[in-house]
């Protein structure tokens, strides 16, 4: 088990947009509707596939302008231009998703997809197990067996000087959860509060924040993987030096 990790393992996946992208014979199409389809997600990514502005291929989504009662613009994503507003505007002026046919502001960037931050703690509590060649679980979960003892020229190891190693990185990778603790509280507070009234949205903010939080979750996961894997070394050597002693007959 890694000295530090993400209670969750693997975190669920990012909530989709409303709307992703379907294939068939080799053609993307547009659903406003649909969600992802999961055997899609495994080759091109969730983010890909929800992507309104563009398909999994880089092509870009084509749109179209439609006026409102009243005044103003609204942009559909998949949208053909109405032939009749075409005749006034021209297809080019409705197709034009970086400004609206009398030159307004153009379509708002669809918010990333929201991930939820995963709770990180140290399972060690910030103190490396002693080192009695007791061995753990392999820290990548495989189950290795040799059919002879490997040949390597003598080499000095201090399995003690590795755990002293192992309790100074879990001091600095404890200070470091605590901060992300901290920094995803106060995202959590931001994110009900009216702090967006102009620029990007609220969801578009918020949504980097989380996919920010959770690459720093990764990076505190991994930290303490190596933290692991320092220590799994260390109880081989024990081991194998308990291994090696000869029973006096």
């Amino acid at each position: 088990m890694p000295a530090t990790r993400p209670k969750d393992s693997q975190p669920p996946p990012p909530t989709p947009h409303l709307g992703a992208w379907t294939q068939q014979d080799n053609h993307w199409t547009w659903n406003p509707t649909g969600t992802p389809d999961p055997s899609l997600v495994s080759q091109y990514g969730n983010e890909a596939l929800t992507d309104i502005r563009r398909d999994p291929g880089g092509t870009l989504n084509y749109g179209s302008w439609t006026p409102v009662h009243g005044g103003g613009w609204t942009w559909t994503w998949g949208a053909k231009p109405n032939p009749n507003y075409a005749k006034t505007w021209g297809d080019d002026a409705l197709t034009n998703p970086n400004q609206t046919p009398q030159g307004g502001g153009g379509v708002a960037l669809p918010p990333p997809p929201d991930v939820t931050p995963p709770d990180v703690s140290d399972s060690w509590n910030g103190v490396a197990p002693s080192v009695t060649g007791t061995l753990p679980p392999p820290p990548d979960g495989s189950s290795q067996t040799v059919s002879q003892p490997p040949s390597h020229p003598a080499y000095a190891v201090s399995p003690g000087g590795i755990r002293n190693a192992e309790n100074v990185l879990l001091g600095q990778v404890d200070a470091a959860i605590a901060e992300y603790d901290g920094l995803k509280a106060s995202v959590a507070e931001s994110a009900t509060q009216n702090l967006y009234p102009d620029g990007p949205t609220r969801d578009q903010i918020v949504n980097a924040e989380h996919d920010l939080l959770l690459g720093i979750g990764d990076a505190l996961q991994l930290a303490g993987r190596f933290v692991s894997a320092l220590n799994y070394a260390a109880q081989n050597y024990a081991h194998a030096d308990i291994g090696s002693f000869l029973p006096q007959s």
